[in-house]
């Protein structure tokens, strides 16, 4: 199903943004100072539309409801040069330019109880489209990090308005299309739902957290 996903993947879309293509920004204060690499895709519309990708960010947010994870979310940011420095900057950045915000995935590092907050009160705006990576699913309790956890998955779900595993977002005359694969493959639900966006004859940009690869699709 993944490799028969990808191959119609190619064929349907016009770009697929994952974790290879993100605007990266490592800063130690606030006033962050990005380094962006822009990337053009031509989809055909009739005007062009501008977008911020973003990816990765690993920001382990954590307080004393979760004791057992403090420790590993200090040990985190401070290996991460903390991220969670970066937000508030790329968000500023994306409204200033009135540029939709496009997130592939892992901008938390593991699921808090002040994460799942975070969530809440960043993704209720209609500019941001999210897809899933692996570390949303995380619940990390000192020493190790535990995956798929009971619960985890859940909450992360509900702090959103639309369904993670698969969504569709109009822009501009562009299908943008969340797919959430961050366990390295695709659902038969996914499948049929990609293949009802294609018949819309839309553009269509896949958001995804783990690059998609055949030697096909390589050559």
């Amino acid at each position: 199903l993944r490799r028969s996903f990808i191959d119609c993947a190619v064929k349907g879309t016009v770009g697929i943004l994952s974790t290879v293509l993100f605007a990266k920004a490592f800063a130690e204060e606030d006033n962050a100072d990005f380094n962006i690499t822009k990337v053009r895709i031509e989809a055909g519309l009739k005007k062009p539309l501008k977008f911020l990708h973003i990816s990765d960010l690993h920001m382990a947010i954590c307080d004393e409801r979760d004791p057992k994870s403090l420790p590993k979310a200090h040990g985190r940011n401070k290996l991460m040069r903390n991220p969670q420095n970066l937000w508030k900057p790329i968000v500023q950045y994306a409204k200033k330019r009135n540029m939709p915000l496009l997130c592939t995935g892992d901008i938390l590092d593991f699921g808090t109880q002040k994460g799942y907050e975070f969530w809440k009160e960043s993704v209720a705006e209609d500019s941001y489209v999210f897809s899933s990576g692996n570390h949303e699913y995380f619940r990390w309790v000192n020493p190790a990090p535990e995956y798929n956890v009971k619960g985890v998955i859940e909450k992360t779900k509900a702090c959103f308005k639309y369904d993670l595993e698969f969504s569709s977002h109009i822009v501009g005359g562009l299908n943008i299309i969340s797919i959430d694969n961050a366990n390295m493959n695709f659902t038969p639900r996914q499948y049929e739902l990609y293949l009802k966006e294609v018949q819309r004859g839309l553009p269509i940009i896949i958001l995804c957290h783990t690059p998609l690869y055949t030697q096909k699709f390589y050559e």
